[in-house]
C-alpha cells in the first residue's frame, strides 16, 4: 500500500524525532536546548593603574569559557577596596581617583575574579609615551649645567664613613640629571623594565638593578647617541650638586625635599635644590662612579675614589638615602652597597646620569 506524499511526509517527521530522542537518551525534544557555558575566567583590560584624583579610567574586562571562547551578555560586580581612594561604577568598570593612596578594584561573576590595583595620587600622572616630561627621554632639558667650585665634603657628625670633613674643589663643569634615571628611560635603552615597583609608573626611578647593569646601560646609551658621554656622576660631583651651596645637611625641610615610605614615588614631585635638581635626598638611593672607601683628611680637587679595591673589598658607593631610610637623608650620607643587585636592597637602590658639557 502506498501512503499519500503528505501522509509519507508527516510518517518521515515523527520518525526523525523518535531517532533523535533515541540518540538522546530517549530525552524529548524540549530538553534538547544547549547548555550554557561557565565562565572559566576574566581578563581585565590592566592589572594596575595610576590615577589622578578627579580623573577616571575604564577597565574592560573579558570573560571567556574553559575553551578560551568570549562569553558575552554575563553581568560583572565591581567593588572597591577603599572606595574613599578609588571608586568604580556599579554598572561598568569605571574607575575614578578620589582621594591619594592605594586601592584593590575587584570585579566578580559566577565565582570568578580578577583585580586590578590603584595607585591615586594628587600630582597629573605622567605617561612618556604620549607626554614630554622630566623622567621621559635624553633631552637637553633633562639635565642642569653644575657650575664649578668648592665645598666643605662630609661631615663629622655623623658616621664614621662620613667623617672626616675636607675641602673638595670641583674644578669642570658638568651636566647632572634633574631627575633620577626613570623606569621609561631605562626601558627605552635595555628595552625591559627590572623594577619591583613597576606599578609606580614611567616617571618613578628605575631600582633592583647593579652598578655593573648601570654600567651597560650607559654604554648602550652613549653607543645609540653619537658624541654624548653620560657617565655616573663621581661622588664628589654628586654631593657638590646636593648640596647646591649650602652647608646644611639637607637643602630644605625634609618633608619638602624627600619622599618618605616603603616605596618609591615618581620623579619631581618634591621641590628641588637651588641648582634645579629633585630627590637627591630620599626616593632611592644612587650609585655613583667611586669605590667605596675612606675618605682622606687634606683638601683635594676631583677625586674619583680609591684606585684599587681597599679594605671593604670591590664595594660601590651609594649616596642620598632613600624612602625606606628617609630619617638618614642627608647631603653627607653615603654607605658601601655590592655592585650587583643586592636581594637585601634592590628595591632601594637607583641612579641619576652625569654627563660632560
Amino acid at each position: 500500500m502506498r501512503l499519500p506524499p503528505r501522509r509519507l511526509r508527516s510518517f518521515a517527521a515523527v520518525l526523525l524525532l523518535a531517532v533523535l530522542a533515541a540518540s538522546c537518551g530517549g530525552d524529548t525534544p524540549s530538553s534538547l536546548t544547549p547548555t550554557v557555558p561557565p565562565v572559566a575566567s576574566i581578563e581585565l583590560s590592566r592589572s594596575w593603574i595610576n590615577l589622578q584624583t578627579g580623573r577616571f579610567f575604564y577597565i574592560a574586562a573579558t570573560l571567556r569559557d574553559r575553551d578560551g571562547s568570549v562569553l558575552t551578555g554575563r553581568p560583572i560586580a565591581w567593588s572597591s577596596s577603599t572606595p574613599g581612594v578609588a571608586s568604580v561604577s556599579a554598572g561598568g568598570g569605571t574607575i575614578t581617583g578620589e582621594y591619594p593612596g592605594l586601592a584593590t578594584i575587584t570585579a566578580t561573576v559566577e565565582s570568578k575574579v580578577a583585580f586590578v590595583e590603584v595607585h591615586v595620587q594628587s600630582t597629573p600622572v605622567v605617561d612618556c609615551d604620549s607626554t614630554a616630561h622630566l623622567g621621559c627621554g635624553f633631552a637637553p632639558e633633562q639635565f642642569v649645567r653644575i657650575p664649578p667650585g668648592s665645598f666643605r665634603m662630609g661631615s663629622d657628625r655623623y658616621t664614621l664613613y662620613e667623617r672626616p670633613a675636607h675641602d673638595v674643589t670641583v674644578s669642570r663643569a658638568f651636566l647632572l640629571q634633574r631627575t633620577e634615571v626613570t623606569q621609561s628611560q631605562w626601558q627605552a635603552v635595555m628595552g625591559r623594565n627590572p623594577s619591583y615597583w613597576f606599578k609606580c609608573g614611567d616617571t618613578c626611578p628605575v631600582e633592583k638593578i647593579g652598578w655593573d647593569d648601570i654600567q651597560l646601560f650607559i654604554q648602550r646609551l652613549n653607543a645609540a647617541n653619537a658624541g654624548a658621554r653620560f657617565r655616573l656622576p663621581t661622588e664628589a660631583e654628586w654631593e657638590y650638586a646636593a648640596r647646591a651651596g649650602s652647608p646644611e645637611d639637607r637643602y630644605g625641610p625634609l618633608d619638602s625635599i624627600a619622599q618618605q615610605g616603603n616605596r618609591t614615588h615618581p620623579a619631581a614631585e618634591k621641590q628641588p635644590n637651588a641648582f634645579g635638581l629633585y630627590d637627591m635626598l630620599g626616593n632611592v638611593t644612587e650609585m655613583v662612579s667611586d669605590i667605596f672607601g675612606p675618605y682622606e683628611a687634606t683638601a683635594v680637587v676631583d677625586p674619583t675614589g680609591p684606585a684599587t679595591v681597599g679594605p671593604f673589598g670591590r664595594v660601590c658607593t651609594a649616596r642620598g638615602a632613600g624612602a625606606a631610610n628617609w630619617w638618614e637623608a642627608r647631603a653627607s650620607y653615603r654607605e658601601g652597597r655590592t655592585c650587583q643587585v643586592d636581594p637585601r636592597y634592590y628595591n632601594e637602590v637607583g641612579f641619576r646620569l652625569a654627563r660632560d658639557p
